[in-house]
């Protein structure tokens, strides 16, 4: 999967990613930070964090933290 982000870091330890379903916690894996061709860099600087998540079809939210702090949740559609 992967998120889209503005002025994320490159240092992948920064990053703790679970995967939440109704009655599952996970842990995911971010695995690569990567910076497309950026047109309006002074906005931030578009980033995309990279994540390998459990295959579990009850996943149904990702949670990202930074340095041991909440920074955002995706909502995750899956089928079995």
């Amino acid at each position: 999967m992967t998120l889209l982000g503005v002025n994320l870091s490159p240092d992948l330890t920064r990053y703790a990613v679970r995967a939440r379903g109704d009655d599952v916690v996970a842990p995911a894996a971010a695995i690569g930070v990567r910076f497309p061709l950026d047109v309006d860099p002074t906005d931030g600087i578009e980033s995309r964090l990279d994540v390998a998540l459990p295959t579990d079809s009850a996943v149904r939210f990702v949670e990202v933290f930074v340095s041991g702090r909440a920074v955002g949740t995706a909502c995750l559609e899956t089928a079995p």
